[in-house]
């Protein structure tokens, strides 16, 4: 079985050609598997991934963030600087993937071994096989990506309409309840303070939001239930059909679409 060490060698752009730069969104409730399935995306598309970009970079000092049925909204529209997030990515996209100076991001620093934890959540042979897949269905195409994960990244027009291709991964809420609390960094039991990692805020707040938020996504407004397509189509939101999925058949389903909005892609001519 070969190794997957390497990056894609498929051809990386010179510099004079500059390619366009393609925002690629990928959200979706809390412990849906969002953040592992952009540093697989990111490893896999390599090296024409430029940047990746956290959605909890935006999220509000704790102080300017109003409270709700007891808790700090950190979870909700009101804890995330979607001003600061709209200015971002529109710097990325005009700057060839480059973040602003200013730009910091604490999720390396708190979680360093992150996409290292998600490659080994694939089995070798297949991470070989979806990078075949990816050199040989964009072999002629010339691009730049950049992947974005958050909660909140289609909950306004302001923000969705940034985005070139946008992913949106299912979970239950059993499902999401259970891995939500089991989290590895966040340990057996909160500690004082810690609000945000107990079954009371995952209920009040972080699951609540997730149906306020999404709900127009589904029909009859059932996030467990089927997706309102035409929704999705009119905002162009490519939407997991199936919850729960394992991570492998997750990140092919990624691939496979990513590989097609690519190619479909309507922006910047991709030459």
């Amino acid at each position: 079985m070969t190794s997957f060490t390497e990056p894609p060698t498929i051809g990386q752009p010179t510099a004079s050609q500059k390619p366009p730069v393609f925002l690629l969104g990928i959200s979706g409730p809390s412990s849906a598997g969002k953040t592992t399935l952009a540093y697989l995306l990111s490893r896999l598309f390599a090296p024409r991934v430029q940047l990746l970009l956290h959605g909890d970079d935006f999220c509000k000092e704790i102080s300017l963030i109003p409270t709700c049925n007891g808790y700090i909204d950190a979870d909700g529209p009101n804890g995330v600087d979607f001003e600061n997030m709209v200015k971002t990515l529109d710097y990325v996209k005009a700057n060839e993937g480059r973040p602003p100076e200013q730009h910091k991001s604490w999720q390396t620093n708190v979680f360093p071994d992150q996409e290292a934890r998600a490659l080994r959540m694939i089995p070798q042979d297949t991470l070989k096989q979806l990078n075949d897949k990816i050199s040989e269905q964009l072999e002629n195409e010339k691009y730049s990506m950049v992947i974005v994960e958050g909660f909140l990244l289609y909950h306004l027009p302001d923000v969705r309409s940034r985005f070139d291709g946008k992913l949106f991964v299912r979970l239950d809420h059993q499902e999401a309840r259970r891995r939500r609390l089991t989290r590895p960094s966040y340990g057996a039991e909160a500690k004082e303070g810690e609000f945000w990692k107990t079954e009371d805020y995952f209920k009040k707040m972080v699951w609540r939001n997730y149906v306020e938020q999404h709900a127009d996504l589904f029909e009859d407004g059932n996030v467990e239930g089927s997706i309102d397509k035409k929704v999705c189509s009119e905002r162009g939101i490519v939407l997991q059909e199936a919850m729960n999925v394992e991570v492998s058949q997750t990140l092919s389903w990624a691939v496979d679409n990513v590989i097609r909005l690519l190619k479909t892609y309507d922006g910047p001519l991709l030459w």
